[in-house]
């Protein structure tokens, strides 16, 4: 007979999982990370030191947080979560409140404060703040039924609204005309007035509203990008994985440079774990799985300007 033993041991201590759902620099410096799991830690660079905000205080974080800095300086954080609501931060204490207490949805995917100083929020229904005065939307009253929405302003002043998954729409909302584009989920608008997209077939599209452009792995672009994002040194990033690796490219309007980094995680997140600090450092976010047998170690990835030339550091 064939015996087996199999032997057992005990870890001692403690461990706490770092999966990042989002990324976000204030105007002071501080750089806040949203956890999947729904914590919100803090770090500042120029002290090196990290803080996790306790949510015996009066706020309520839910899974997958997204988090923006308005005028004001103050921190805002919702959740895709029906249990968490809306939370704000005026730079001492915490308070929260419900969606559902203005008549909207508590699940929020996305926020983003428009040069007008207006706030909006956004999950299946949509929320508008300005001057203390909220306005909401209901889902039947927006032109797209988009469940789960992210928001991002483009150089002219449309807000942009794209499905998670879906498509994508451009809200033009001083004059209230919107469009859509099927078959695209709109990423990002580099200054040089392109609107980049990835299609549904994982190609990169480019266009200026009359010429379209479309890259694919053939160009240097990785197999299965999920997220673009346009840098300040006007340098585009594309995000996701490659041969189910890891991996980044970069485009400076002639040439994709494409990097693996097969030591963080099989992709990087595709929602908001993406960041580009005031110093030029770029951090991106692993996907919540890794695989230990091929020594992958999880968490973040930062290009520092001085790293550019090499693949990233993991953090």
């Amino acid at each position: 007979p064939l015996h087996i033993a199999v032997m057992r041991e005990h870890v001692t201590g403690s461990s706490h999982g770092f999966s990042v759902y989002s990324i976000y620099e204030d105007r002071q410096g501080q750089i806040w990370f949203g956890l999947e799991e729904g914590e919100i830690i803090g770090y500042t660079p120029s002290k090196k030191t990290w803080q996790r905000y306790d949510q015996s205080q009066d706020m309520k974080i839910g899974f997958s947080p997204s988090i923006t800095q308005t005028q004001d300086d103050v921190i805002w954080v919702v959740s895709d979560d029906s249990q968490s609501g809306i939370n704000r931060f005026d730079g001492v204490s915490w308070t929260h409140f419900f969606g559902s207490d203005l008549g909207v949805s508590n699940v929020n995917t996305s926020l983003v404060e428009t040069r007008d100083g207006r706030l909006w929020i956004a999950g299946a229904d949509m929320l508008t703040y300005k001057n203390n005065i909220w306005l909401s939307f209901a889902e039947y009253q927006l032109p797209e039924k988009f469940h789960r929405k992210l928001l991002l302003e483009t150089s002219d002043g449309a807000l942009w609204v794209a499905g998670i998954g879906e498509g994508a729409g451009r809200l033009d909302y001083d004059t209230g005309k919107w469009q859509t584009y099927q078959g695209l989920l709109f990423q990002c608008e580099t200054p040089d007035s392109l609107s980049w997209f990835i299609d549904q077939d994982g190609g990169i599209v480019s266009s200026d509203g009359k010429k379209w452009i479309r890259y694919g792995s053939e160009d240097g672009v990785i197999d299965a990008p999920v997220r673009l994002f346009a840098a300040k040194n006007n340098i585009l990033w594309a995000i996701g994985s490659h041969d189910s690796t890891a991996a980044t490219a970069r485009f400076d309007g002639k040439t994709w440079i494409r990097d693996l980094h097969p030591k963080l995680a099989w992709g990087l997140h595709r929602n908001s774990a993406v960041c580009e600090t005031a110093e030029g450092h770029m951090w991106f976010s692993a996907t919540v799985n890794r695989l230990i047998d091929r020594g992958q170690v999880g968490g973040l990835l930062r290009f520092t300007p001085a790293s550019l030339a090499k693949t990233g550091e993991p953090i």
